[in-house]
């Protein structure tokens, strides 16, 4: 049956999925194949769980291009990154130089690395283009929209947003920052 349906010819193949069941049916009722007894099936469904899926724990971009060079700017990234005392890294150049793809880059390397990286991020890895900010009062929804922060009905985003910077473990950076017009 398996040799008829990958038939290289489609007028050899079983032309519908109909049919399929038909010759199943008699495979099965040929081989004589009992079902298993209700308590074998119970015991089988509690010895093999199927796994869990991990969620994503990131927002870090797909790149449609692979990254080439710069790095030795990816190592000092890398190691920047896994240093629990490193709490703020801050890119600086001109626009257009790469430096937002060299952070995404570090951060996929680094995660692949610790692919349980609950340990070392345990709240995820987190990726924000500030590119379009004007002010801090930007950042915190910024921030609140990308780390999939659910607000209550009728709460604005930056009281909530506020209140979710309080409930962080190190969040003395994110309050410290300030705009040049602040």
């Amino acid at each position: 049956m398996i040799y008829r349906m990958l038939a290289k010819e489609p007028s050899d193949r079983i032309p519908t999925a109909r049919l399929v069941g038909v010759g199943l049916e008699t495979v099965i009722q040929r081989a004589q194949i009992t079902p298993l007894p209700t308590d074998m099936r119970a015991n089988l469904g509690q010895r093999f769980q199927p796994p869990t899926p991990v969620q994503q724990r990131h927002n870090l971009p797909a790149q449609a291009t692979p990254f080439v060079g710069r790095d030795g700017e990816l190592r000092m990234l890398g190691l920047m990154l896994e240093d629990p005392y490193q709490r703020l890294i801050t890119l600086v150049g001109q626009g257009g130089m790469g430096k937002s793809r060299l952070a995404v880059e570090a951060g996929m390397r680094t995660i692949n690395r610790h692919i349980s990286h609950t340990d070392l991020f345990p709240d995820g890895v987190y990726f924000y283009s500030l590119t379009q900010i004007s002010g801090i009062d930007k950042l915190l929804t910024l921030i609140a929209d990308g780390a999939r922060f659910q607000f209550y009905q009728g709460e604005i985003a930056e009281i909530a947003a506020s209140r979710l910077l309080e409930r962080q473990t190190r969040p003395a950076d994110l309050r410290q920052l300030r705009t040049p017009h602040q």
